[in-house]
């Protein structure tokens, strides 16, 4: 994705709830100045199934599109 124009991924910590993750993304670019009130962002996570034995990493299965507050 990160080759499409306005797309800037960020590596954020770990996060328990999907609620927080999101929270946390939105927080994350407001304090690097990519997002500011009004604007509309994409948010994209991985979280891990309990049926999955191995961990992937690189995947994501939570799409979210959030305006910011």
């Amino acid at each position: 994705m990160q080759i499409y124009w306005g797309v800037r991924p960020l590596k954020s910590i770990e996060f328990q709830t999907t609620e927080d993750i999101c929270s946390g993304a939105i927080d994350l670019a407001c304090a690097k100045q990519m997002a500011e009130s009004g604007d509309i962002i994409v948010l994209t996570a991985g979280i891990p199934s309990p049926n999955v034995k191995a961990q992937r990493e690189g995947v994501s299965n939570i799409m979210q599109i959030a305006v910011v507050d």
